[in-house]
């Protein structure tokens, strides 16, 4: 009898070291995905590196002049805004688009063809009758075609 209780117990044990291991895998699988989704939000407390800050500023400054600008080039001179107008009226001269705003997407405009019902009837009859009538001219034809001599 103690045999077979020292038997349960040590098969009990294996087991319950079996879950245990399997749960620990678990447990650092579960940790391992709440650091690497807690990771962003971890970096943005910790302040960013002088030349990224530095680029994210620049970025912030241009988004508001381009917003005061009203969508017209921002910080331009009347040089630029020159030679922009002039490459402009190059390209709608190559595309033929003159008068229309070539900054914008083109807009396409397409209609479906029209297409005729189709039957199996023609207009002069029947297609067997048409058929008829093709073999007939093959037959007319046939004569034409004997050779100026016979071997």
């Amino acid at each position: 009898m103690k045999v077979d209780s020292l038997f349960y117990f040590l098969l009990s044990f294996k087991m319950l070291a079996r879950i245990l291991s399997n749960a620990g895998g678990t447990v650092r699988i579960h940790l391992k995905r709440n650091i690497y989704i807690s990771a962003p939000a971890l970096q943005q407390a910790v302040s960013l590196d002088p030349i990224q800050q530095l680029f994210i500023d620049k970025i912030r400054d241009y988004a508001k002049k381009s917003k005061a600008a009203g969508g017209e080039l921002v910080d331009a001179t009347n040089e630029v805004k020159k030679s922009l107008e002039d490459e402009l009226i190059k390209v709608s001269r190559a595309h033929n688009a003159e008068g229309k705003d070539m900054t914008k997407f083109p807009s396409f405009t397409w209609t479906d063809p029209t297409l005729e019902p189709v039957s199996v009837k023609s207009e002069s009859g029947s297609v067997a009758a048409q058929a008829a009538a093709a073999t007939a001219e093959d037959a007319e034809d046939d004569i034409s075609n004997i050779p100026y001599f016979e071997i």
